[in-house]
């Protein structure tokens, strides 16, 4: 997927505060961005974007489709075409299950009822580690595990991509890291692509094939993680030195003379 000149801007106080501003990214159609940046860059306003949740001032996301490429602008008929193109899974902050519903009804509840299948579902279940609770409401699930039927309905709508708004931000550390190892694992078995936003640094480094560094209404950097493999010891010295080097790109100080050890080994910072 490929994003070229987006801008969005919204009107506060009577004027008009630009978010993004004119904004290149390429997603993978097989690996996980991870968006990162302060609060009010504009991540969750990419996201709407894309997912057709909101409309750009101008700009435009293209998408391959086998040898064509798809182009999407921005209005109400391009909305609809997009739809038709490229089939876009979201996973918000909070589950936003339905409360009166047990977990399988919840996980299809965006599939058209002539196209739900048992075996579908039952695979689900498995992938998403929510066997034995199909009957189980969501009141009686922890905050993981809503999390996990959440993700399980996005999935059963069979997207081309993912996107995922911070999907792990309100759970403890522990249950936190658990969710992050499920998603490389039912990453790896999917193979589609995501685009995920978040503001921790520790779990970009842990769940992304690449890094873009959201700044001023545009990409201001971008990391390639793809030779970096799964699972990753977030404590071992490359980590911490490309730690210390996300957090200097986001405050905006350069490391001065300093040849990171990312660098050095091969880093990609475009």
């Amino acid at each position: 997927m490929r994003i070229r000149g987006l801008r969005k801007g919204y009107q506060v106080s009577g004027r008009c505060h630009e978010v993004l501003k004119g904004l290149d990214l390429d997603l993978a159609d097989e690996g996980i961005t991870v968006v990162l940046g302060r609060s009010g860059c504009g991540k969750t306003t990419l996201l709407r974007l894309i997912a057709g949740l909101d409309l750009a001032d101008s700009g435009e996301i293209t998408r391959q489709e086998t040898e064509d490429l798809s182009v999407s602008s921005f209005g109400e008929e391009q909305r609809t075409e997009t739809a038709k193109r490229a089939k876009i899974g979201v996973i918000f902050q909070e589950p936003r299950l339905m409360p009166w519903l047990t977990v399988e009804r919840n996980i299809l509840f965006g599939v058209k009822r002539k196209k739900q299948d048992r075996k579908k579902l039952s695979r689900l279940l498995e992938l998403t580690g929510l066997g034995g609770f199909e009957k189980a409401r969501p009141c009686q699930l922890s905050g993981g595990m809503q999390q996990r039927v959440a993700l399980a309905r996005a999935l059963a709508f069979e997207p081309d991509f993912l996107l995922m708004d911070e999907p792990f931000a309100a759970l403890d550390y522990f249950t936190r890291a658990q969710m992050q190892q499920e998603l490389l694992r039912i990453y790896r078995t999917e193979k589609k692509g995501i685009l995920f936003v978040t503001h921790s640094i520790e779990e970009a480094l842990t769940v992304g094939t690449q890094i873009v560094i959201l700044e001023n209404g545009i990409c201001g950097k971008s990391y390639d993680l793809r030779d970096v493999p799964f699972p990753r010891d977030l404590l071992s010295e490359e980590m911490v030195e490309r730690k210390r080097e996300l957090i200097w790109r986001i405050e905006e100080q350069e490391p001065g003379d300093l040849e990171s050890t990312w660098i050095k080994k091969g880093g990609n910072d475009k």
